[in-house]
């Protein structure tokens, strides 16, 4: 099979959130096809996720790719992240027609904003942020500094940075799109230097430095995708409430002042 589009994966990202080839994951398909979506519901509790799976189910249209993107997104929904990706595919359940007829409605009620990085051979590759905090993230210090050393050095607003991002997924998956993604630098340092290797652990990307705090942000975010699926079985929509669980009000210190 001819492989095209993106040849590499990022920097520091594992398969939960990897671009690989034909604009996807590293295993080459969808990033919340029928295996990543699976991978996501395996960190819920059993009880959960055969509930989410029922909810998943019953639902079409608009609610189903409503409750498809708050899931895959939910760290950054819940204002946890910076960004996540998304990829849709067009042989998996028609998720490329419902993006594409409810994506712009879906996210207004969100409070996401979007930027299509690349598309192409039946795959589109989302970017869903929440601009005044990922504006944070690419605008601390040592962030710019990276950035600047990858070709953004006249790349000033966050649209332009974007802007950046988006014409660099043309050729490559760029390392960058990890400092974009809310991975600490120096996980993305690590990565490029040891090419990927010889991390400390690895779950939503590899790690290099400070696992402690990695650790924290991992439980965050599995903290962020419980409170979603437990929503979309109890058919609620208010998509950003934390929900006592453990570990959000930890990450409030690692954002982003941490990263430096």
């Amino acid at each position: 099979m001819k492989k095209t589009g993106v040849k590499r994966v990022a920097a520091g990202l594992t398969l939960q959130e990897t671009p690989g080839e034909l604009g996807m994951t590293a295993a080459g398909k969808g990033l919340l096809d029928e295996k990543r979506l699976q991978r996501g519901m395996s960190l819920l509790d059993k009880e959960l996720k055969l509930q989410f799976i029922e909810a998943l189910n019953r639902m079409e249209g608009k609610e189903y790719i409503a409750a498809f993107i708050a899931f895959g997104a939910a760290p950054t929904v819940m204002g946890k992240k910076p960004s996540s990706l998304i990829a849709f595919n067009s042989k998996v359940k028609g998720h490329m027609f419902l993006w594409q007829r409810y994506g712009r409605e879906v996210c207004e009620e969100l409070k996401l904003q979007y930027l299509v990085l690349k598309e192409g051979d039946g795959n589109v590759l989302v970017l869903f942020y929440k601009s005044a905090m990922l504006e944070l993230f690419v605008n601390n210090e040592r962030s710019l500094q990276f950035l600047r050393r990858m070709g953004y050095g006249e790349a000033v607003t966050l649209e332009q940075k974007l802007h950046m991002l988006k014409k660099r997924f043309k050729e490559i998956c760029p390392h960058e799109v990890g400092i974009f993604l809310g991975i600490p630098v120096e996980d993305v340092e690590g990565f490029i230097k040891h090419n990927g290797k010889e991390c400390l652990t690895s779950r939503d990307w590899k790690v290099y430095k400070n696992p402690r705090r990695a650790e924290i942000l991992f439980r965050v975010y599995d903290a962020a995708r419980s409170s979603v699926a437990r929503a979309v079985v109890g058919n609620a929509k208010n998509w950003e409430y934390c929900s006592g669980n453990e570990g959000c009000a930890e990450s409030e210190s690692l954002i982003p002042h941490s990263y430096n």
